[in-house]
């Protein structure tokens, strides 16, 4: 190239041009950390948000679970209610006995 080809520019015009490629560029990664921040908040947000509801989950499970000692007593009652029918069936049974032999007492008599 010879000097007649080559442009020239003013040292002012250079430097205003290479401002003004900064000063784009700077708004550029501005805006780009700009969105990277909202992306994590939001982020931050959610993760936050299942935290909060896996916490309630487990307070809910702290309060509405049945206590040691709550298992215990319908243990107890359980069983009671197990001797109970048992006791019941033996009657029962011990009817079905008499009613065998009331029936056939009456229909064959002695």
């Amino acid at each position: 190239m010879t000097p007649s080809e080559i442009e020239t520019v003013s040292l002012k015009e250079h430097f205003t041009l290479a401002l003004s490629a900064l000063d784009r560029r700077v708004t550029e990664l501005s805006e780009a950390a700009l969105r990277a921040v909202t992306l994590a908040a939001e982020a931050q947000n959610a993760k936050l948000a299942s935290m909060n509801e896996l916490r309630g989950a487990m307070n809910d499970l702290a309060t509405h679970a049945a206590t040691r000692d709550q298992l215990d007593a319908l243990k107890e009652k359980v069983n009671e209610v197990k001797v109970q029918v048992a006791v019941v069936a033996a009657l029962v049974s011990l009817l079905v006995s008499v009613l065998v032999v009331i029936v056939s007492r009456w229909i064959m008599p002695p």
